[in-house]
């Protein structure tokens, strides 16, 4: 063997670039409204509504007595911010190598940056779906590393147990969904079992019990002996008809029902979807605003499941044309000329029905630049971590900023609950 040949089994070859393999999609309810915003000052914003109209209306004889006046009836619903936090870190080898004249580690340190505000961005999509509890899925059972998930098809976060959990994706901490008391704290997941509906997990779990829920890991806690969430309301806490929504109790007679969403379910038993259950929601809405849901302002939403169970009804619209071309019939899913959006990361066995221009993220007036910052600290966004007993010293930055997700018009939104799916 020539020196030549050995030289060349000598060499570690890596291709230019990085690969990412990792589900990126923002999804289509984000695309609408990520560049919907309205900004937030002072201590407290409140939103005043409308709930009653004015009493002093009646037919009298001529001449007669003036009806009493009857003002109209109003209430207010309060906005609260809530804080999201990242922090990216770096090894003195990895910034000394910035110093250097081909500048090795810019690859590196842009990358890292990177992905930190992309996998921020993820987060707000998933609370922007969700219900503002930030509890990701029921535990059912705990063995060694291995914890089992509930899977009822009657309660939505097993519906959502793998929605958002995934291999290396995020730090999880498992709290009791009561009390919020805490059974294990910042644990990594290593593989996730669909089918027996498990994941494992580096870290201790010995403290998990049947009462626990996974959240992400440090947004909620138990407070008072209450479970605690520091998350921010999404879209399934806006489409509902029983909850607190922006401090206003839904349940509240002569309240609540001018702060009600639209939602037709069927007690957690999941049926098909039928144009009469979609029609029943429509006119539920028209009921409600006095207009129909069927302009260019409004779009149904859903998870591929559903989107797929209602494209089957379509079936026996097929037809073929000459030169062997499909006619669908329907280019593009739509439900009475409306868009149907298949989103991966809409709750389940929910159809949705979004009014696009009622819904807004809130953020902060005086922001510096953008909904989030790097943090500023003594005029840099660097923070030097001195070395501890067996870490070496490191550099960290921070990213944070502060958002909620907030519908001025509840009952512009609707949804249907407990749908089957198909295809998933």
């Amino acid at each position: 063997m020539s020196l030549a040949t050995l030289n060349d089994l000598a060499y570690d070859t890596w291709e230019p670039g990085l690969n990412d393999e990792l589900e990126t999609e923002t999804g289509s309810l984000y695309s609408y409204i990520q560049k919907s915003s309205k900004d937030v000052k002072g201590r407290k914003t409140f939103i005043k509504f409308l709930i009653g109209r004015s009493l002093g209306i009646s037919n009298i004889d001529e001449g007669g007595t003036f009806p009493d006046a009857g003002d109209p009836k109003y209430d207010e619903a309060e906005i609260g911010l809530k804080r999201i936090a990242a922090t990216v870190e770096f090894t003195l080898d990895e910034i000394d190598l910035l110093n250097g004249r081909d500048a090795a580690a810019l690859p590196v340190v842009q990358h890292k940056l990177d992905d930190l505000v992309r996998t921020v961005r993820r987060d707000v999509v998933r609370q922007t779906w969700g219900d503002g509890t930030a509890k990701l899925a029921n535990c059912a059972s705990v063995a060694s590393q291995v914890i089992t998930l509930d899977a009822t098809t009657s309660s939505q976060i097993d519906r959502d147990r793998f929605n958002w959990l995934e291999e290396n994706g995020l730090k999880i901490d498992v709290v009791h969904g009561t009390t919020g008391a805490s059974q294990a704290t910042g644990l990594t997941i290593s593989n996730i079992n669909r089918s027996n509906n498990e994941i494992t997990v580096v870290g201790d779990a010995s403290s998990v019990t049947s009462a626990g829920v996974i959240v992400r890991s440090g947004n909620a806690y138990g407070s008072g002996g209450a479970f605690t969430s520091r998350e921010f309301q999404g879209v399934m806490s806006a489409i509902s008809e029983s909850n607190t929504y922006l401090t206003l109790d839904r349940t509240a007679a002569g309240i609540g029902y001018f702060w009600k969403s639209n939602v037709i379910d069927n007690g957690g038993t999941l049926r098909p979807v039928t144009l009469d259950v979609i029609l029943q929601l429509i006119n539920e809405m028209n009921r409600r605003t006095g207009k129909a849901p069927i302009d260019s302002n409004h779009c149904f939403f859903s998870n591929l499941g559903v989107w797929s169970a209602y494209g089957e009804q379509l079936q026996p619209a097929v037809r073929y044309q000459g030169y062997q071309k499909m006619d669908t019939g329907w280019p593009e899913l739509e439900i009475f000329g409306v868009p149907l959006y298949g989103d991966i990361h809409c709750p389940h066995n929910n159809l949705f029905l979004i009014h696009k221009p009622s819904f807004a993220y809130r953020v902060p007036k005086y922001q510096e630049r953008g909904t989030f910052q790097f943090q500023n600290m003594d005029g840099s966004m660097w923070r030097y971590v001195p070395a501890t007993s067996g870490y070496k010293a490191k550099v960290q930055s921070h990213l944070t900023g502060m958002m909620t997700l907030v519908t001025e018009h509840p009952r512009m939104h609707g949804r249907i609950d407990d749908l089957e799916e198909l295809g998933v």
